[in-house]
């Protein structure tokens, strides 16, 4: 086929101001023959930035209407070109009909309106990206950025201050005002305006009142007071006489060297009052829980428990500790399943065990500490359930383990009986009973 492109133009786009982004085509086209094209065709319209080989830069699919070979369309309606696209130095459009690039490539001619984008007239919003920047002819900014303009007005210039005096703004422009006559000194409100609740650096040297603000390292003084009555004590005080007080905070690691008296607190106990000690000429030392007056002994340290199954074999029976009672001594010792009990923390602890044996003849009790035996008893069974208890208290360290076993020396083969929530046929306790 042979071809003949009349005029590729931009045409206007809808948007009233915005450089147009679609591509008016007319032409004719011939067939091999050089009789005009009729009738509807399918035509593929392509731009490249070569007039032979080039890349492929945009494309759309168009049924054509030819009249006498004649045709009109306008590209980019159905695939809008992208502004890049024309940005090219040069844009040419091809057209493919039944898989046949007509050639050569046409180049794409701006319209007027294109032209006229290559100069802005208007710059509002958006970035410039210019080498230079020149008002009236009269450069202004240079390729560095630098300002080569004329200088702006020195307004101050001709003020001709005084020695002393300082430039300052009024309503009919600057004036000189004598320095010693400004306000130099800040209101409260402009304090308080300034200053944050941030933390202030003070200069050596800084005063208030006259007298001059230590800025360096402090160390909190002692206060020695004698024959104090009343009030509250918030920092460290040295008091030699007595101290008569509603009620004493005292803070984390006090120390009280010549003891401490306390009162018969009256006062209702309430949430507010709970941990207040008192004591009482009938009840002695007494602490508020949060609802009453209660006495003031240490809450008990306990564990509770025994083991599940019964302890059968013909030797040695370690108890078990794998049912519970009641526990409040994890921070003590742990108790595993087996009857191993880990000590956390040293102390002199108490251990409360029995249980019910039915062996041939002795039955046999030992604690064992660190794998060493420290106490053992026996009780005779002859084949009948017979009690087998030991109540103890003994020295422990951190770190340290404890068992308990129970002999069985054959017959009807209970070295003890099971423990159950609600039996008594076995069960052992641990409690601690005091510091070393």
């Amino acid at each position: 086929m042979r071809t003949f492109f009349a005029l590729v133009v931009l045409v206007a786009a809808s948007t009233a101001h915005a450089v147009p982004s679609l591509l008016q085509q007319q032409g004719r086209l011939l067939d091999s023959t050089d009789q005009p094209l009729t009738g509807s065709r399918s035509v593929t319209f392509s731009l490249y930035d070569d007039d032979t080989l080039g890349n492929l830069l945009w494309t759309e699919i168009l049924e054509v209407s030819f009249t006498d070979g004649y045709f009109s369309v306008t590209l980019g309606q159905t695939n809008p070109i992208d502004e890049g696209v024309l940005a090219n130095p040069e844009v040419w459009l091809g057209l493919t009909i039944a898989s046949e690039e007509l050639l050569p490539r046409q180049l794409v001619v701006s319209a007027p309106y294109a032209l006229m984008a290559g100069t802005a007239e208007n710059v509002v919003g958006g970035i410039v990206d210019a080498t230079s920047i020149a008002v009236d002819g009269v450069p202004v900014v240079d390729d560095t950025g630098a300002w080569v303009g004329p200088p702006p007005p020195d307004t101050l210039s001709g003020l001709g201050c005084n020695a002393g005096d300082v430039p300052q703004m009024a309503a009919g422009g600057w004036t000189c005002v004598a320095g010693a006559s400004l306000d130099t000194t800040l209101t409260e409100a402009q304090v308080e305006q300034y200053v944050t609740d941030g933390a202030l650096d003070l200069a050596t040297g800084t005063t208030l009142g006259g007298e001059e603000i230590s800025v360096g390292p402090h160390t909190p003084a002692t206060t020695s007071v004698d024959g104090l009555a009343g009030g509250t004590i918030s920092s460290d005080v040295t008091v030699s006489g007595a101290v008569a007080a509603n009620r004493l905070a005292a803070s984390a690691g006090a120390s009280i060297a010549g003891g401490l008296t306390l009162g018969n607190d009256s006062t209702a106990c309430g949430p507010t009052r709970s941990g207040t000690l008192r004591h009482t000429a009938t009840y002695g030392l007494e602490v508020c829980d949060g609802t009453a007056w209660v006495a003031a002994v240490s809450k008990p340290v306990i564990f509770s428990g025994g083991c599940t199954s019964h302890g059968t074999a013909s030797a040695w029976n370690r108890y078990c500790l794998d049912g519970l009672d009641f526990n409040n001594a994890t921070e003590y010792f742990t108790v595993a399943a087996d009857g191993t009990v880990a000590f956390l923390k040293a102390g002199y602890y108490r251990i409360n065990f029995w249980c019910i044996s039915s062996v041939a003849t002795w039955a046999h009790i030992r604690f064992d500490r660190n794998g060493i035996t420290f106490h053992y008893g026996h009780e005779h069974a002859n084949n009948i359930w017979s009690d087998n208890f030991a109540d103890v208290v003994w020295r422990f360290n951190a770190g340290d383990t404890f068992s308990a076993w129970v002999y069985n020396s054959g017959g009807t083969s209970y070295a003890y009986h099971s423990w159950s929530a609600s039996g008594g046929h076995s069960r052992l306790q641990l409690s601690f009973a005091g510091a070393l």
